[in-house]
């Protein structure tokens, strides 16, 4: 599939539809988004990531996880536009970590803290993925790390309510 010159607001209405569940409206904006076009647009060879993140995303709530995973990787090969604050580095580790395939969360986790040891998502979501195989331990000390991180962070965000409870047990 090719992608046409993209929209942003037609890839977040995209992962929008696919967040709340409504396959049918994210199907024709996948369609829309991903429309054969003559040729590639000046520069548009270089930012493959989120275009085959976007596929990846779309197998995964799909309920296509090989072929989710699969997608995640081709993405990691391809570089991240410079311009995105999200590198959307922790792509196939959070599809792991949906798909409930701790062990390979765990290690594509650890990978991305390896790149950038500041990574907070990639932190609490490591978290996450040691407390659901058990390793109690580990997941605290996840915890801490991101909330050490995002110590700047709202408060209030989920995120650093749950990390609060399982950390330090209390929100």
């Amino acid at each position: 599939m090719r992608r046409r010159s993209g929209k942003l607001a037609d890839d977040l209405s995209l992962l929008m539809a696919l967040d709340q569940g409504d396959l049918p409206t994210a199907e024709k904006l996948k369609e829309q988004i991903f429309a054969k076009s003559p040729g590639i647009a000046r520069g548009e060879g270089l930012v493959m990531r989120f275009p085959t993140y976007l596929r990846g995303y779309f197998a995964l709530k799909s309920g296509r996880a090989e072929e989710a995973i699969a997608d995640f990787k081709e993405a990691l090969r391809h570089r991240p536009p410079v311009w995105d604050l999200d590198p959307l580095e922790d792509c196939l580790a959070n599809a792991y970590l949906e798909l409930g395939q701790l062990n390979e969360a765990v290690a594509e986790y650890e990978r991305i803290l390896k790149l950038n040891p500041n990574y907070p998502l990639a932190q609490y979501h490591l978290g996450q993925a040691y407390e659901r195989q058990g390793q109690m331990g580990q997941a605290r000390a996840a915890y801490l790390r991101f909330l050490e991180i995002w110590k700047e962070a709202d408060p209030d965000l989920p995120q650093m309510i749950a990390a609060k409870e399982r950390a330090i047990g209390r929100p």
